[in-house]
């Protein structure tokens, strides 16, 4: 049996994290992740934010590292484009 969901099944506005994310002039639904992350970094370690972006891949298809991208009024830009091969890209972002 095929799958027939989209990736406007699971990202829209009843989905948690969703925003609307301006990537490189273009607005795309997107959900959006800030959380800290532990490093693992020396004796009681330490936690950084390393924000992104999952996306259908055909909204972002233009998107490089360096791509400008604004979400709530914070400017980014994409360090790295991850594309998992099924229809969904991760952008990592890097506070511009």
């Amino acid at each position: 049996m095929a799958f027939t969901e989209t990736a406007t099944d699971f990202i829209n506005d009843d989905t948690p994290g969703y925003v609307l994310a301006t990537v490189g002039g273009v607005e795309v639904g997107a959900l959006f992740d800030n959380d800290a992350q532990a490093l693992g970094i020396g004796f009681s370690g330490m936690e950084a934010r390393k924000p992104s972006i999952m996306c259908a891949s055909a909204d972002v298809s233009t998107a490089v590292h360096g791509t400008t991208v604004v979400i709530d009024g914070d400017n980014y830009t994409v360090g790295n484009v991850y594309p998992d091969g099924q229809g969904m890209t991760t952008l990592e972002l890097k506070t511009a």
